[in-house]
């Protein structure tokens, strides 16, 4: 037997009562009893201003249905906090004897983390939450109601994305980035699964389960909350400082995964010796600035991928800098002309025909009096023969 389903059109077969494309209840000709633990449809929240309509789908902790906003009729999102072997009675919540009431705190508090985090980054590339509110022994978190796919079901439909959807895509999100990362957050679980893109090709940010808050370069303790092949290696770390770069890696994972269709290495593999395949190797039709761009924000040292989402949007667009070069440009401001030296080796290292860097790194020598210097300016006349400086 199989189901067609009426909110993205996939032909589901064998017995699902959900589809395994959306997560979307499946509409059978006799009537299907929805599992146990879900709230039925024609549930009402919140003093009847929600209705259940349907469940959208699961997660380790928590459900999320379609509902409606009773009062304008509007679709929402509504999520519902699932702790680990829960049961229901009727519309209430039982917690496990083992989650101890200390616990069971903290679960509805991080819960209300993520309201309060959502809130506080208004954007059209992130999810709005409008509500949250304790019920039925648990709580809940209304959201707007995105109708598409994520890009990780897009791949598995239909194949890898064109460079040009890519990049569109990705931008939007690294928009949505920098109001994150300026309101001092890390979103620490990017990934294909979590942006989903809507019929007006609108990509957007979900899941802000696992965001927390951060000091740039400070360490602070942080659960290990990561996805592999999508996390950098500092996030394995119960202690380790934190960046914005830290979810710039992600991001950066994420189309490498979606040009490529593989999923790369994980950090910890690439610790030891590199075992990162680069995406041409796998997709000769990725340019080599693409690739540039995905290779530069996966670095394993933090100081040698984008710093910020703005860095990301810029070589996105076509106007790379690598971060060694900017942090050269930095230095050279600063007057610390030795230690801009070693950034401009750094980025020659990395990019070896870089002949703007060359040139660069020439002209500091130069000035002060470095006996390389001669050198430099051989390597930056070959390599920029034009430059006139």
């Amino acid at each position: 037997m199989s189901i067609t389903c009426i909110v993205c059109g996939h032909i589901n077969t064998g017995s699902n009562n959900y589809c395994t494309s959306c997560g979307a209840a499946l509409e059978f000709e006799d009537t299907v009893s929805s599992s146990a633990y879900h709230l039925p449809a024609g549930t009402l929240l919140r003093q009847s201003h929600y209705r259940i309509e349907k469940v959208l789908g699961e997660g380790g902790f928590g459900i999320t249905y379609q509902g409606i906003y009773l009062p304008n009729s509007a679709k929402v999102a509504i999520k519902e906090l699932w702790p680990e072997k829960a049961a229901r009675m009727g519309k209430t919540i039982t917690w496990p004897p083992s989650i101890a009431p200390i616990d069971r705190q903290r679960q509805l508090h991080k819960f209300q983390l993520e309201a309060s985090y959502l809130q506080k980054c208004p954007h059209p590339n992130i999810a709005q939450v409008y509500d949250w509110f304790e019920e039925n022994n648990t709580a809940y978190l209304v959201m707007e109601f995105i109708s598409g796919k994520s890009l990780y079901k897009i791949l598995q439909q239909e194949g890898v994305l064109s460079e040009e959807k890519l990049k569109g895509y990705f931008i939007q999100v690294a928009e949505a980035l920098k109001v994150v990362h300026s309101n001092q957050l890390l979103h620490r679980d990017i990934k294909p699964d979590n942006i989903l893109i809507d019929h007006q090709d609108r990509a957007v940010l979900i899941d802000f389960g696992a965001t927390k808050e951060f000091m740039a370069g400070q360490t602070r303790e942080m659960s290990v909350t990561l996805s592999p092949g999508y996390a950098p290696l500092e996030q394995y770390s119960y202690r380790s400082k934190r960046w914005p770069a830290t979810d710039i890696y992600a991001l950066c994972a994420s189309m490498y995964e979606l040009l490529t269709g593989q999923l790369p290495a994980q950090a910890t593999e690439r610790a030891g010796s590199e075992t990162l395949i680069p995406p041409r190797q796998l997709a000769a039709q990725i340019t080599p600035q693409t690739e540039q761009v995905i290779l530069t924000g996966m670095r394993m040292k933090v100081e040698e991928r984008f710093q910020t989402a703005e860095e990301l949007i810029d070589a996105l667009k076509g106007k790379f800098v690598s971060p060694s070069q900017r942090k050269a440009w930095g230095l050279v401001k600063q007057g610390k002309l030795a230690e801009a030296v070693q950034a401009y080796q750094q980025c020659l290292t990395n990019q070896p025909n870089h002949g703007e860097a060359a040139v660069e790194l020439a002209l500091v020598q130069i000035h002060l009096n470095d006996a390389q210097a001669e050198v430099a300016a051989q390597t930056a006349i070959q390599l920029q023969p034009n430059d006139g400086r």
